[in-house]
């Protein structure tokens, strides 16, 4: 990036612009050596990403995106949540540093590929697939949020119970030791986010390995 762009962008960002308390911002560079401002909210994971290109016109463009895939009803949310931020920012730009001449663009919505560790549970009979846990990073709402956005597309090629889960914390109930995590369902019908313990789960995954086969 020229020295005037990041000139730019450091006097828009000193303006005195505050974002919401539970969205917070990180610059990222792309593989193009673009920058790219993405944006995070603490319960809903990554919102989208503000993306700034020089021009050879001596302007700058603006593109943003918006996180998720359009078919999930998440991505509405994500959606109103951060675009007004997106026009403001753009509006105080032009506003300290002149309207440019090249026009802000909305791209589709980013499908950034990431590999999320995940578990297969079979059939005891078949062994066909019965259930899948994929893994959050981190036991919060945003981290899995995160992972719910990203493998969003991919659920109903699996077409099977799935939960995503965060890193697990031992416990111990009536003297029996355990595990816990932060947890949400999210196929076939999404659920609440909600920690859960090992005692809870286990017997859902066994009932659905034993029992598929039965089922038909």
């Amino acid at each position: 990036m020229d020295e005037s762009l990041k000139e730019k962008v450091r006097r828009a960002r000193s303006s005195g612009f505050d974002l919401p308390k539970e969205i917070t911002s990180a610059k990222e560079i792309l593989p193009d050596g673009n920058m790219a401002y993405v944006f995070s909210h603490d319960s809903l994971g990554q919102l989208g990403r503000l993306i700034i290109l020089p021009h050879p016109s001596g302007q700058s463009q603006i593109n943003y995106e918006v996180s998720g895939s359009p078919d999930d009803p998440l991505t509405q949310k994500r959606t109103e949540i951060i675009t007004p931020i997106f026009k403001k920012i753009i509006d105080q730009m032009d506003a300290i540093l002149g309207t440019s001449d090249q026009p802000v663009q909305s791209g589709p919505t980013s499908k950034k590929t990431n590999k999320i560790k995940s578990m297969i549970f079979p059939c005891d009979d078949c062994n066909a697939p019965v259930a899948m846990l994929l893994y959050a990073e981190s036991n919060t709402n945003a981290a899995i949020e995160d992972v719910a956005r990203l493998m969003f597309d991919n659920l109903d090629k699996v077409d099977v119970p799935a939960w995503i889960m965060g890193p697990e914390e031992k416990i111990v109930e009536e003297g029996r030791e355990g595990i816990q995590s932060l947890s949400l369902k999210v196929w076939p019908i999404r659920e609440e986010i909600k920690t859960v313990t090992s005692f809870e789960m286990h017997p859902v995954f066994l009932d659905l390995m034993q029992n598929h086969c039965k089922q038909k």
